[in-house]
């Protein structure tokens, strides 16, 4: 027996994980809870031209992501996130495993894995507290305005 149940499950791990980002992003209150993504790690990015540092992760064996996984993304919060990582260059939506606390077995979902030439940008460990601290008011009040008007997308009050 096959599932053909599209998959809408997004792990996320990085400034994806403030809901007040991803209200800004879609315009939908999704809620995520604590996950981990095993043979991953996290690294701090910062790509030519761009401002900022912003998250990336890449298979590694023994290492450990942790994140949250936000169930039941719509096809239309989807594809304003898949937009929001193309701007951000250098990723691609992958299926992983996830494992979650009302889980025995880790479930499926997408992440955004970053892309080898992405490694070259690489600036040490992306930390919460230096976003929270350095990044997001500009992320809430620029950087995601500015994508949804260029988006032809009507603003949203966060």
């Amino acid at each position: 027996m096959t599932n053909d149940t599209p998959l809408r499950d997004l792990f996320v791990y990085g400034t994806l994980q403030y809901p007040e980002v991803i209200h800004g992003l879609t315009g939908q209150n999704l809620k995520g809870s604590p996950a981990r993504l095993p043979d991953y790690q996290r690294y701090a990015v910062r790509p030519p031209g761009r401002e900022g540092r912003g998250p990336v992760i890449f298979p590694e064996a023994g290492g450990e992501v942790h994140g949250q996984i936000l169930r039941n993304v719509t096809d239309e919060a989807r594809e304003l996130i898949d937009r929001f990582e193309a701007a951000g260059g250098g990723y691609e939506r992958r299926q992983v495993l996830v494992h979650v606390a009302q889980s025995v077995e880790p479930i499926p979902a997408w992440a955004y894995v970053g892309i080898d030439a992405m490694r070259e940008h690489l600036v040490g460990a992306w930390s919460e507290k230096q976003f929270e601290a350095e990044d997001l008011k500009w992320y809430l009040q620029q950087r995601l305005p500015e994508l949804r008007s260029a988006w032809g997308q009507p603003p949203v009050d966060i």
